[in-house]
């Protein structure tokens, strides 16, 4: 193939190669090689999904652990020096507004698209 495609782009080919046979468009000589190209497709996007899928646990595993630390126990930014100035606050400001609680976590591991049998990515959505 051509330079790495996208799963976007990966997928967009995989539902063309789809219709092309499902259509009869695809004569027996060209049929081993487009069921070829998209079993590598296939594989392509299982793995861009694995990937992002791996990377999506990872940040909620940082951000379960954040929410999981107390308050006192967080690594803050050094104090300023003294000889720092403050920056003043227009007089008639509004006070800033709190930070939005953090999501509670989800219990228990998330299922994965990867593990399911009956996964057909070309179903009808």
């Amino acid at each position: 193939m051509r330079g790495e495609l996208t799963y976007s782009q990966a997928f967009a080919r995989l539902e063309e190669i789809v219709a092309e046979i499902e259509a009869g468009e695809v004569d027996v000589d060209r049929l081993a090689a487009r069921v070829k190209e998209a079993s590598e497709l296939i594989r392509k996007c299982r793995a861009r999904l694995a990937g992002a899928e791996e990377e999506v646990g990872k940040v909620l595993a940082a951000m379960e652990e954040i929410a999981e630390t107390p308050a006192g126990a967080t690594a803050a930014a050094p104090p300023a020096p003294a000889t720092a100035r403050r920056s003043r606050s227009p007089r008639n400001a509004e006070p800033a507004e709190p930070a939005p609680a953090a999501a509670p976590a989800a219990a228990g591991p998330q299922p994965s698209l990867l593990e399911d049998d009956d996964f057909d990515p070309f179903a009808d959505r």
